[in-house]
């Protein structure tokens, strides 16, 4: 009798923790965020914010929507599960307790991608990546611009992957040193991993070689991928890429072919 007791009780307790509502708020283009919030409303695991009690808490700090950067929102948000940045053209989607992100793309099919970022989150062991060095060899000035559209369609791709969330560049020297991040210390989990990127002339006049190294939070090298293109081709020099990235990031491999 009594471990059916206890087992009813681990159930309801099971039960209410899944069916709290993942609090998410969101800013940008009024209209965007306006359709998204309709869209979601009708929603019982989404606890949407209203867009006074974020402008509430923005005066409070002296801050406005466009200063927000993942550390703000870790921040200032700690109650926040999902925080999203929506225009006409880009969505922008962080795990609000860690500011990684989720998703970076085009605003399109918005609602379903909330939904998948929600998704995300509830991954109890999600893979943390950080592309931490971009490497130029001298690749010539005119090719320049395209290696930084190669790194930005890289991450989006990655990001794709319902286990993946991203961190900044710019914020992964915070999180190593330990900082404390909403009232909680988040470090890098020992499954995260970090990536270099290195590009150098190709063998031809428009190409460009590149390299991915993959290390582990020791900066012990666990795999490479390298490759070579044709600017032009970048999108589907990326899906390739990201493919075989995944293919060791998911599967444990070391090695794999050679992105073409």
């Amino acid at each position: 009798m009594k471990k059916k007791l206890y087992v009813l009780a681990l159930f309801f307790c099971v039960s209410m923790v899944l069916a709290t509502p993942v609090k998410v708020a969101m800013l940008g283009d009024r209209n965007r965020c306006d359709i998204l919030v309709a869209e979601l409303s009708s929603d019982a695991n989404i606890e949407l914010l209203e867009r006074t009690e974020i402008n509430k808490i923005l005066t409070e700090h002296q801050l406005n929507e466009h200063q927000l950067t993942a550390g703000t929102i870790t921040r200032y948000f700690p109650h926040t599960d999902i925080f999203a940045f929506v225009t006409e053209e880009r969505l922008v989607v962080f795990n609000a307790k860690n500011g990684f992100r989720l998703y970076d793309g085009k605003a399109e099919n918005t609602a379903k991608v909330m939904r998948l970022s929600i998704q995300k989150i509830a991954v109890k062991y999600p893979l943390c990546l950080s592309i931490v060095t971009v490497r130029d060899v001298g690749v010539p000035k005119r090719l320049k611009p395209k290696i930084e559209a190669t790194v930005a369609l890289l991450e989006q791709k990655l990001m794709l992957h319902p286990e993946i969330q991203m961190l900044e560049r710019a914020r992964l020297g915070a999180v190593a040193n330990e900082r404390v991040l909403s009232d909680k210390q988040f470090t890098l989990a020992p499954s995260a991993r970090l990536l270099t990127l290195e590009f150098a002339p190709g063998s031809e006049v428009e190409i460009i070689d590149g390299k991915v190294l993959i290390h582990n939070i020791k900066r012990k090298e666990v795999g490479r991928v390298e490759f070579s293109y044709v600017p032009k081709d970048v999108d589907k020099t990326v899906a390739d890429l990201s493919e075989k990235i995944l293919m060791m990031l998911i599967h444990g491999l070391t090695t794999v072919a050679s992105a073409e």
